[in-house]
């Protein structure tokens, strides 16, 4: 069975292999400016940083959306800029989940 039969699981955290397939398939963008080693590994260690927390779906919707030029640019993103990407993919996934919290909390005081 392929990747695109299987059901999409919204709440699964991306995995560090998850980051870095991620990132190999941005791999072809050109960078914003050259780096040297020392900064490359900076870059690499925000990289994860800003990925932390994020979902399988939201960072390869994000990763969609750099190849769609949704940054406006052609370039490598920055972790900030693949953070909000990732984000925006979530938003629909964290809302529902505030909104059943809200929900189980209502229930719960009614309940009192």
């Amino acid at each position: 069975m392929n990747e695109l039969s299987e059901p999409i699981d919204m709440t699964r955290l991306a995995s560090l292999q998850d980051k870095l397939k991620a990132l190999a398939m941005m791999a072809g963008l050109p960078q914003q400016q050259a780096f040297s080693r020392d900064q490359e590994d900076i870059n690499d260690a925000a990289m994860m940083l800003g990925l932390k927390g994020v979902t399988r779906a939201a960072l390869f919707s994000a990763v969609e959306a750099v190849h769609q030029n949704k940054l406006g640019h052609a370039y490598f993103p920055k972790p900030s800029e693949l953070r909000k990407l990732c984000d925006e993919a979530m938003r629909p996934q964290m809302e529902r989940q505030r909104l059943s919290k809200s929900l189980a909390e209502q229930q719960t005081f009614n309940r009192q």
